[in-house]
């Protein structure tokens, strides 16, 4: 990750190490495990959301809070509060949707100061949510796989990388 804030400097994708003992919220997203790979949507926003608190102007917290919520939006309908309404099922999703698309914009406001490979992977989650709202999900998926694509050609060579495309693949 590359926190850009007064928190951290030096840190970058992958990592979450501190440079001068100043990169808190770079040590609160632990890249390179299933937080940031979706298998936790639950804790992974909270992680992303602590990160993006303690330096706002980190990008890749506010790509982290959008990307984790992507599988989140779908799985508010098994919340068992909801789960026999669909109604309010479908308001809880459309609310996460909502509140992911504002971290998406906001990681998209300060992708100028991220590395290349960052940034393409904040352009892709921002047209991911751009293409929900106003085509629905299926939009989002292509239009986010799309944007993976050209991430992966460029940084094939990260495991990481290569795990987002496949996974855009299969939605």
């Amino acid at each position: 990750l590359r926190c850009t804030g007064a928190h951290a400097r030096g840190t970058r994708w992958g990592t979450s190490h501190s440079h001068h003992g100043r990169a808190r919220s770079a040590t609160l997203v632990r890249s390179r495990s299933s937080v940031v790979l979706r298998y936790h949507d639950a804790e992974a926003i909270r992680c992303f959301e602590a990160a993006a608190a303690a330096d706002p102007a980190c990008a890749m917290a506010w790509w982290g809070i959008a990307h984790a919520s992507w599988s989140h939006i779908d799985n508010c309908r098994l919340d068992a509060d909801v789960v026999d309404d669909p109604r309010r099922a479908q308001a809880r999703a459309w609310a996460v949707a909502k509140r992911a698309r504002v971290a998406a914009k906001r990681a998209v406001a300060r992708a100028g100061v991220t590395s290349a490979l960052e940034c393409g992977l904040i352009d892709a989650i921002g047209r991911r949510y751009q293409g929900l709202l106003a085509e629905g999900r299926a939009a989002g998926d292509r239009t986010y796989s799309e944007a993976l694509r050209l991430v992966y050609e460029r940084h094939g060579d990260d495991g990481n990388i290569g795990a987002l495309f496949a996974a855009s693949l299969m939605a």
